[in-house]
């Protein structure tokens, strides 16, 4: 039994080794490529040839099918997507880098505010006019933030209950906030997921600022065209 295992710890390692992303040879191999070229260049190198197993790998797995070639179509999904992730982070990373989170955000005064009273009708007369789709909840520019109100929020209330129903009433109280000297990359970690649409920046405990997605977005865009 222990031959068995120790055997699949073998084999195991093997793979690990084998120079695709996301495997431990994939990082090993951009090392290497990196002494000759830019970073961002190697993990691109070492991507495609991750792809490229995989994709051969897959095939062969077609070709097995019937011999339990199923494994290996997982295995070659599994190293394509790692492959691509780990490409498409790097690129970011790289993107981003040396740029903080001040860098990114609308600052004061141009966030626009709610107060806590507006009513849900009032709110969605603003959302038309700045075409913004979440607001921070606040008495005033410089008063605590004390929560986050969205379209979502809004979506969920029936229309005719708009008119009565204030936004204190259904914002989110739960503040996702990230400090303006933080690294820009660590406010991609936090939106990139999906189920974050802005960050309130903070310095000093005081809002200054919003990183939204689309502010995100517009700055890879920037960086990665013009550099």
């Amino acid at each position: 039994m222990l031959g068995i295992i120790a055997f699949y710890n073998i084999i195991l390692g093997i793979f690990n080794l084998l120079p695709a992303f996301p495997m431990d040879g994939g990082r090993i191999f951009r090392a290497l490529l990196a002494t000759r070229m830019p970073y961002i260049d190697a993990t691109r190198k070492a991507v495609a040839i991750g792809k490229g197993m995989a994709f051969m790998m897959g095939v062969f797995g077609l070709l097995t099918l019937a011999m339990d070639g199923i494994w290996f179509l997982l295995i070659a999904f599994f190293i394509y997507y790692g492959a691509a992730g780990e490409g498409e982070a790097t690129t970011i990373s790289v993107t981003l880098e040396g740029l903080k989170a001040r860098d990114l955000m609308t600052g004061l005064p141009d966030v626009i505010y709610v107060p806590p009273d507006w009513t849900l009708d009032q709110l969605i007369d603003v959302m038309f006019k700045t075409k913004h789709t979440g607001y921070p909840v606040q008495e005033s520019h410089t008063s605590p933030v004390l929560g986050v109100i969205t379209f979502s929020d809004i979506h969920r209330v029936p229309e005719p209950e708009r008119g009565t129903i204030r936004v204190k009433d259904v914002m989110t109280s739960e503040v996702i906030a990230i400090e303006a000297d933080a690294d820009a990359f660590d406010a991609f970690k936090l939106i990139a997921p999906g189920n974050v649409g802005r960050l309130i920046v903070i310095d000093r405990g005081k809002m200054v600022g919003i990183v939204s997605r689309t502010d995100l977005m517009r700055s890879i865009q920037f960086r990665g065209a013009y550099g």
